[in-house]
């Protein structure tokens, strides 16, 4: 939850300096653009938090007057699984609209309505908010940045806080992986991977081998821009289709040749290409396609639940199931869903580089538990599997 006001006065004009000098900051210090979404997000934290040093060395006021000095001591609660607290900062959000450009704070709301408020702002109704909302972030489906984006971080749960839920423990399909049972989930990540490598070998190949095939015929090729769609179970089919669809970049289109043939997608403009069997060039991909398998945690752990989802992270690993597991077994323990839960919303928070909130004692006694049972029972059943 949150407070929205709109700048003005003394707000507005700490607003505009932060944005020229967010600007100036972000021009030099460009945090990376693109890649994986994770470096992205650590890079723009590791740039936001040394703007925020150089601002607190030389221009404190600036950020006493833009908030981002007094954060809020926000509890996100519910029936599902105990408080988690966060020490969350506000934001300043720019909005231009007809050659007019209108600042925005959004103020975290705390627990004990101690929020910081701007000075000379307006307080938005909540019919504004919306509307303000809506305009800033698109419906939810992205928008503007923040001037200067502070994560928040984990909290120690205030001392007076009451909660306005009644948490009732209640038991799930989730359980955690200890003992033998983690050594089989490490096994099936480490087939993962390997399983990984091997695919983009043979993805590697293909767009080396189109490369030697196209420059050959007096045309430039760069490689590493190869689109391609891929279903690893055409490979396990009699008739020999290789399942791989291909969208080369630029105006390229492939033609048959001694490494495979050619059919035009029947709906899209993609290729279709089948490697040949009757050719020493077509037989030599055939290395690639060995062992291409996929993995399945089945195939290391067989637990009998029914959508077995593995959440791995804030190192522990977690099994959610749709269903009870048939085979549950002294490593593989059942937790209540609010502990299963809370671990995952702290998979969550490191993943986006937030500092998680300390976990419950509630919570940290139950897997503290765990490492003082003695094993009670084996996994039953089928021979050709797991047993702790």
């Amino acid at each position: 939850m949150h407070k929205v006001y709109e700048l003005s006065g003394v707000s507005l004009a700490a607003a505009q300096r932060l944005a020229r000098l967010s600007y100036i900051y972000f021009q030099k210090n460009p945090p990376l653009a693109s890649g994986n979404l994770a470096d992205m997000q650590q890079s723009y934290n590791m740039a936001a938090s040394k703007l925020y040093e150089i601002l607190d060395n030389h221009s404190p006021d600036l950020l006493e007057k833009c908030g981002l000095k007094r954060p809020s001591l926000t509890v996100h609660d519910n029936h599902k699984m105990l408080p988690r607290a966060y020490m969350e900062y506000p934001s300043i959000f720019p909005l231009t609209m007809n050659n007019q450009t209108k600042y925005y704070m959004y103020v975290p709301t705390s627990y004990n309505g101690e929020d910081f408020v701007p000075e000379s702002a307006r307080l938005l109704d909540d019919a504004e908010q919306r509307k303000t909302g809506y305009i800033l972030f698109g419906g939810g489906w992205g928008g503007t940045a923040a001037l200067l984006d502070i994560k928040r971080s984990g909290a120690k749960l205030p001392s007076d806080y009451k909660s306005k839920h009644a948490y009732k423990p209640h038991a799930g399909f989730d359980y955690l992986l200890t003992g033998r049972a983690l050594d089989q989930l490490k096994a099936f990540q480490k087939a993962k991977r390997e399983a990984d490598e091997r695919f983009k070998s043979l993805i590697d190949h293909v767009d080396q081998t189109i490369e030697k095939i196209i420059k050959a015929a007096g045309y430039e090729y760069e490689t590493g821009r190869l689109s391609i769609i891929f279903s690893r179970s055409k490979l396990a089919e009699d008739n020999d289709v290789s399942g791989m669809e291909i969208n080369l970049p630029g105006q390229h289109k492939m033609w048959d040749n001694d490494y495979f043939t050619v059919q035009p997608h029947p709906t899209t403009n993609s290729q279709m290409i089948h490697f040949r069997y009757d050719t020493a060039e077509g037989k030599s991909f055939q290395r690639y396609f060995n062992n291409l398998n996929e993995p399945t945690l089945q195939d290391f752990l067989e637990t009998g639940g029914i959508g077995v989802i593995v959440f791995s992270g804030a190192g522990h690993h977690i099994i959610h199931s749709q269903t009870r597991l048939l085979d549950a077994c002294s490593s593989i323990k059942p937790i209540p869903a609010g502990l299963a839960q809370w671990i995952k919303d702290d998979m969550s928070d490191l993943a986006t580089g937030i500092q998680p909130p300390e976990m419950p004692q509630a919570y940290r006694d139950i897997l503290a538990s765990f490492d003082k049972q003695v094993p009670a029972r084996a996994l039953k059943g089928r021979q050709n599997h797991f047993k702790p």
